[in-house]
């Protein structure tokens, strides 16, 4: 809360369109984690698949490929979970996401992304510029 008692928030619109670019974001990267699942199992299949057909495949090695792709299956979901469960995005992160792709755009989301989360403001305080 602002130490003059006036809040100021995100129009309804704005806090819409980034709830909409969250679900867009959230849909895409669950895709990409699913995708390198499901890859990182497939190539440790075909490589003891093409390690058959070479020789006799030893106990160890077949140990190995299926450690390497449930090793990297774990580091695909701990990655999507860290993201999207442990230290979710805010607001600033991702109007930095978007500065990324669309510059202008995104240093205009992030300084009234900042505008809007001050807790402070100066003497001189306009709420109708913020």
């Amino acid at each position: 809360m602002p130490t003059n008692g006036q809040p100021v928030t995100l129009p309804e619109q704005l806090r819409l369109q980034f709830a909409s670019v969250e679900r867009r974001l959230w849909r895409v990267e669950t895709a990409v984690a699913v995708c390198s699942v499901v890859a990182a199992l497939v190539v440790s299949w075909l490589a003891l698949f093409v390690s058959d057909r070479v020789w006799a495949t030893p106990v160890w090695l077949r140990a190995t490929l299926l450690a390497a792709g449930l090793a990297a299956s774990a580091i695909a979901v701990l990655r999507w979970m860290d993201r999207w469960v442990w230290h979710k995005r805010d607001q600033r992160e991702l109007a930095m996401l978007v500065q990324k792709k669309y510059r202008k755009l995104g240093d205009r989301l992030l300084g009234i992304v900042e505008l809007a989360g001050e807790h402070e403001h100066s003497a001189n305080f306009s709420p109708a510029l913020y």
